[in-house]
């Protein structure tokens, strides 16, 4: 099937998606227990508690009603019931109550276009998408030296990189294939495999563009890629960058990777103009809310105000255009698939190779479309036996293309359960995170008893093992088939809760 072909079925499916959620009118969420948590690239990041768990993509714009008042901002991060947002406009230090209005729709619309786009552009790498699929053979095949890109990686830190062998290996295959996949269960070390494949592309001479569904799991990439690319020129030289919206507090050991604070050592004086207005106009704003005001003296106040934005406005886009140039000029970039699919600054160039991670739940068209970015190669990372991507509709299509990865559209998913080796595919098989007692089960149920536990991990986990409750014993099963202990469903996300055995758990920290 070529490109143009998936493109039409790809768009039946987010059509219908599309369809199925201004159905439903998008979300109107109730929030609580807000507060600030900082300014980040000229916005406001608050966090706050919803009544519902949400599910949406990062970066979807939403809505926040607060005292009546509608404030537009973007979603960052959805972790459960804690939401944080980026608003345009500061809110004061808490947010009491609110309501959350999401049009997640506006994301789908976006990868339509650039689809579409990607059917007819010159540039677009097609070929590399139809291999993806596993729609063609791959003709290209390098021969890098991946030994001795990561021997130059370790003479540039100054110390031993520490890979195993299937992380080397990982290493290797993306290197020399135009499409690979990296299969990390749990604790095997998939995202510092993550971060030292990207430097030794990187020492091969190659841009890299980093993508993921979630702006933390886009953080935690970038985190493992500045760790292996720390001293090297582009790194210092502002180079590397996170786009976006970061999680709050998840970049600080990387200050180099946040494109404001690149713009801020570069232009120093600009960022000291828009910071003295900023903070003028804050301050006006206070006053403006001062009781005993006379009407003339609100009124000078809002003169002023207004003022001091038509200050800002030339130099905010000013700053806007620098960060643009920045992205432009980057040799590694991190944002998420939405982000890749709505800035500009992404979708109208190319990178030598694509590194997607946590595959498993990006939709198959962004996955699809964020290979025609690609020079050479698309590196596909994650773990197909956890949790897959989401949709709303339930139509045959959405089904076949938004509710299914892209290890089960290339094949790798079928030929694992048929016990096959896939050429393109390399497992990490170590695992170091789980005490072996624990490791056993999702070893046996889901990974065909492939994982092997590393050196020292039980050691590691006894400290663990030895604390309440049960000191001594790893993993305890309580058998609760005589609770009567059914799930419930929540009706808004559909996720399933079981209260008997959330009581059940927490009595047995009650010592």
């Amino acid at each position: 099937m070529s490109y143009t072909e998936y493109q039409k079925k790809f768009n039946k499916a987010l059509d219908d998606e599309i369809r199925a959620l201004r159905k439903s009118g998008g979300q109107k969420t109730f929030l609580s227990d807000g507060s600030f948590l900082g300014k980040r690239g000229g916005q406001y990041i608050y966090s706050l508690t919803t009544d519902t768990e949400l599910r949406f993509p990062d970066d979807t714009p939403v809505d926040l009603e607060y005292k009546s008042k509608r404030y537009s901002g973007i979603l960052v991060s959805v972790e459960g019931f804690d939401i944080i947002l980026a608003l345009q406009q500061n809110l004061g230090d808490s947010i009491p109550t609110a309501i959350l209005y999401t049009s997640p729709w506006f994301l789908l619309e976006e990868l339509k276009k650039r689809l579409l786009e990607s059917s007819n552009l010159k540039g677009a790498n097609r070929n590399l998408a139809e291999i993806l699929l596993g729609d063609k053979s791959e003709t290209n095949s390098s021969t890098s030296n991946s030994q001795k890109l990561l021997n130059q990686i370790e003479q540039r830190l100054q110390k031993l990189i520490g890979c195993n062998e299937y992380q080397k290996s990982a290493v290797d295959k993306v290197l020399n294939r135009q499409v690979s996949f990296i299969w990390g269960p749990p604790g095997t070390g998939k995202t510092k495999t993550l971060g030292i494949t990207v430097a030794a592309l990187v020492q091969a001479g190659e841009s890299v563009l980093v993508v993921a569904h979630s702006n933390t799991a886009v953080d935690t990439a970038m985190k493992s890629v500045a760790e292996y690319l720390q001293g090297a020129p582009i790194y210092e030289n502002g180079l590397v960058l996170r786009y976006g919206v970061a999680t709050p507090g998840s970049l600080n050991e990387f200050p180099q990777l946040h494109v404001r604070g690149v713009a801020r050592w570069q232009n120093p004086n600009l960022i000291e103009q828009i910071e003295r207005l900023e903070k003028q106009r804050k301050d006006l704003v206070k006053r403006s809310r001062q009781e005993k005001l006379t009407q003339l003296q609100r009124q000078s106040i809002q003169n002023d105000i207004a003022t001091v934005k038509q200050a800002l406005q030339p130099l905010k886009e000013q700053l806007k255009q620098k960060e643009a140039e920045l992205i432009k000029q980057a040799t590694v970039v991190g944002c998420t698939l939405s982000k890749a699919a709505i800035a500009k600054e992404i979708y109208q160039r190319r990178f030598d190779a694509i590194v997607v991670d946590e595959a498993s739940m990006a939709y198959i068209p962004h996955c699809a479309y964020v290979s025609t970015l690609a020079n050479r190669r698309i590196a596909i990372f994650g773990d197909f036996r956890q949790l897959g991507p989401i949709s709303q509709a339930e139509t045959e299509a959405t089904e076949q293309w938004l509710q299914r990865d892209i290890f089960d559209e290339a094949g790798i998913t079928q030929k694992v359960n048929n016990g096959q080796i896939d050429s393109r595919m390399v497992l990490l098989k170590t695992q170091y995170r789980m005490n072996p007692a624990i490791s056993k089960i999702p070893n046996q149920l889901f990974y065909n008893g492939q994982l092997q536990d590393g050196s020292g991990v039980e050691q590691r986990t006894m400290p663990i093992v030895q604390s309440q409750p049960h000191p001594g014993s790893a993993l305890i099963l309580y058998d609760l088939s005589q609770l009567s202990a059914f799930c419930f469903k929540e009706q808004q996300s559909h996720s399933r809760f079981n209260i008997i055995s959330a009581l059940v758990a927490v009595q047995q920290f009650s010592f």
